[in-house]
């Protein structure tokens, strides 16, 4: 019975969500064991994950999980809205980067400045470009592979998480040869990640809180985006947040197109502008101009 469950649950899952999710329902139908999913076990398993330390938004995203089994499975979920796990303001610790220290990391990553820890390589530079330019969380940086790049069309096509806007972006002139130094030829794991920030930290001598990480330079270039004078709905078209509705107006604007020319990608003519708009506003793209221009 708990292969089916999870199966059926695998069968509806993205492909850049199917690893972790799959992770964590697999831990729980395996300490389940025999028994039925029902309303005590989910109470328990909580419990017990709050008791191992695992932080409020780490468990209402479980209960979310687990929620999604239930109903995958046509299992009755035994709760209403208000019994999931409540995320406490005060308990919540979510820190931008500074962005001199942004600018540092740039600076050093392009070899203007010495490094004060490792020496930067190709995927510093690649993983650096895609955080600052376009926000890309760290669960999107690892679904990124050579076909996520069309060079001649000069288009990033990025597969948003968390339910957000799956788009192509315009990737400009300057940008593109750090893109295709790495070219994604070999993936890279979610604690290989982390750890190619944790070495961007020690280049610039950064000595702070475990807490920082790529959403970090997400959460700053997002306040950056509002202060160089871009609106919200224009922050969040870009930085893919999910929008209500099927969006599928949105979807047919940003796609392959197939004829007797080959097949190319294709991205509509409001995202296009939107993404001009922000290369020639925002701070962060700045400092990857080099000196002579664009």
């Amino acid at each position: 019975m708990r292969q089916e469950l999870l199966d059926h649950y695998a069968a509806v899952l993205p492909e850049a969500a199917k690893k972790e999710r799959l992770a964590r329902v697999s831990a729980f139908l395996s300490w389940l064991g025999n028994d039925e999913p029902s309303a005590e076990a989910v109470t328990k398993w909580i419990a017990r994950l709050k008791g191992a330390g695992y932080a409020d938004g780490s468990l209402l995203k479980e209960w979310g999980i687990l929620r999604a089994l239930f109903r995958r499975n046509d299992l009755v979920w035994p709760f209403r809205a208000g019994d999931a796990p409540i995320i406490h303001e005060q308990n919540v610790y979510a820190p931008a980067l500074d962005p001199q220290d942004i600018a540092a990391m740039v600076d050093v990553a392009l070899g203007r400045q010495p490094s004060q820890g490792p020496k930067p390589d190709a995927r510093h530079k690649c993983f650096l470009a895609l955080a600052t330019v376009w926000g890309l969380r760290r669960e999107e940086m690892r679904e990124m592979t050579p076909q996520n790049v069309d060079e001649k069309q000069s288009l990033l096509f990025v597969e948003t998480v968390k339910h957000g806007r799956q788009r192509y972006h315009v990737i400009p002139t300057f940008i593109m040869p750090y893109l295709m130094e790495w070219g994604f030829k070999q993936a890279v794991s979610l604690p290989g990640l982390s750890l190619l920030f944790n070495h961007l930290k020690e280049m610039i001598g950064l000595k702070v809180s475990m807490e920082l990480g790529w959403h970090s330079i997400r959460r700053s270039a997002v306040s950056a985006a509002f202060d160089c004078g871009l609106n919200e709905p224009e922050v969040n078209s870009f930085y893919r947040w999910k929008r209500s509705g099927s969006n599928m107006a949105l979807r047919y604007a940003a796609s392959r197109v197939v004829g007797r020319s080959g097949e190319r990608a294709e991205i509509g003519g409001s995202d296009r502008q939107l993404d001009e708009k922000v290369y020639s506003l925002h701070p962060f793209v700045k400092m990857w101009v080099t000196k002579g221009g664009q």
